[in-house]
């Protein structure tokens, strides 16, 4: 939820969880739930203000949370994931791949204040905006799925990776939770808050209608990601 807030230029407020604990849980193992929650929220000035609590009648059943994170837009507004121009640099927050198999996904930093600096350095030069969670291919590919005439073409050797990583899982693993921006042509921070902000490729017009919506370029060889990544189905 902190992420997806991110992903907007926002700025959390407050925070609501519904919990239903299963029947053996213990006291202190819901205790330490709840701190952890309460801490996690803190930190990100989005106390927990309300929510509900129920336990299961079975022990068959999971531990099941529900959480809403409440924000508001920064003065000089929120940022879609749609926007995008042709002409628009591609660009990346941190490092990627690898998060699932290593444990980064229960431990990476939503980029809030990232975002709120990124918002505010490029002002309307940031078209749109997105946090990985799904894979950078199959995210990137949402974000010019309105518009038939856009292609975002990435480059294999610009990607920041983490070590050990393959382009492919870079583009494909999901769980980053990093920033992906269309910036328009210009001056871009090399970091913000720490972190770099690296460009990775293009936003161009396609060649064809059935072009791809999303190629990665390794070696030369142009390879179709638009599928790349974790697709929800119902």
């Amino acid at each position: 939820c902190l992420s997806d807030v991110a992903a907007m230029a926002g700025r959390p407020l407050a925070s609501l969880v519904s919990a239903v604990l299963p029947e053996g849980m213990t006291d202190d193992d819901a205790i330490e739930l709840f701190d952890a929650m309460r801490s996690t929220a803190d930190r990100f000035n989005a106390p927990i203000v309300g929510g509900d609590l129920a336990s299961h009648r079975t022990t068959d059943h999971p531990l099941t949370c529900s959480v809403t994170v409440m924000a508001e837009a920064t003065g000089l507004g929120v940022v879609s994931r749609f926007g995008g121009r042709a002409g628009d640099l591609v660009c990346v927050t941190g490092s990627l791949g690898g998060s699932l198999g290593s444990g980064r996904h229960l431990a990476f930093q939503p980029r809030i204040g990232e975002a709120i600096m990124l918002r505010a350095v490029l002002g309307d030069r940031l078209h749109a905006m997105i946090d990985l969670s799904d894979g950078l291919g199959i995210d990137a590919a949402r974000m010019v799925e309105p518009d038939p005439a856009l292609q975002v073409v990435l480059q294999a050797e610009q990607l920041p990776l983490h070590d050990g990583v393959d382009w492919r899982s870079g583009v494909s693993d999901g769980e980053d939770y990093e920033l992906l921006c269309f910036v328009a042509e210009g001056e871009l921070p090399e970091r913000m808050l720490e972190c770099p902000v690296t460009p990775i490729g293009r936003l161009v017009e396609r060649a064809q209608p059935d072009s791809p919506r999303v190629v990665v370029v390794a070696d030369g060889v142009e390879h179709d990601a638009s599928g790349l990544g974790w697709e929800h189905r119902g």
